[in-house]
């Protein structure tokens, strides 16, 4: 039953990888035509998004090292966008949807390199902007750069809070169930 119950949680959790990776690739496929990105990187992109769809329908990989490998790609593919990225707002978003789609795996430590991945690919933008002198430094923003600074942070708490829950609720479920297992075999 619990192995049934994780099961089901990860196939969903390996599709919303999988639709998620063929969705964000699209994009980036579209914006580096439209914005002049670099175009040798489309070719990897579309491979990358193939290569995941083609391992997630054969089912040749183990639930963990599955998730492992799609949130790799989609976490490089969410830097690349980070680094390319004119603002720093256009960036928040994808981020705190890269931690939403991570926590579905209930694997803790990916919500957290992700985040941390981002947020490096936005400063990597920032730095280089400053480098360039195209950062605008005009207080609103300012404002708005840290304001959405702080949301994916609070993003990234409320995403570690809730994955904590889930283990505390999963693990009574399975300390309730051995309970039972013991009782009923008595």
């Amino acid at each position: 039953m619990k192995e049934q119950h994780a099961e089901e949680f990860g196939s969903v959790a390996q599709f919303a990888l999988i639709i998620t990776i063929l969705s964000f690739s699209g994009v980036l496929v579209v914006l580096n035509l439209l914005l002049k990105w670099e175009h040798w990187t489309i070719p990897l992109i579309v491979i990358c998004a193939l290569g995941c769809t083609v391992t997630y329908v054969s089912g040749r990989l183990s639930m963990r090292i599955g998730n492992h490998l799609y949130a790799a790609v989609l976490i490089i593919e969410v830097f690349y966008y980070t680094v390319n990225s004119e603002t720093t707002y256009d960036s928040t978003a994808v981020i705190i949807l890269l931690l939403v789609i991570l926590s579905t795996t209930r694997e803790g430590v990916l919500p957290l390199i992700g985040y941390a991945v981002g947020m490096l690919g936005v400063l990597y933008s920032l730095f280089a902007r400053v480098a360039q002198g195209r950062l605008s430094m005009e207080y609103a923003q300012i404002v708005r750069t840290d304001w959405h600074l702080v949301l994916s942070l609070i993003a990234l708490f409320v995403v570690e809070r809730l994955l904590a829950v889930l283990k505390r609720v999963d693990d009574e479920r399975r300390r309730r169930i051995a309970v039972l297992e013991q009782e009923n075999q008595a």
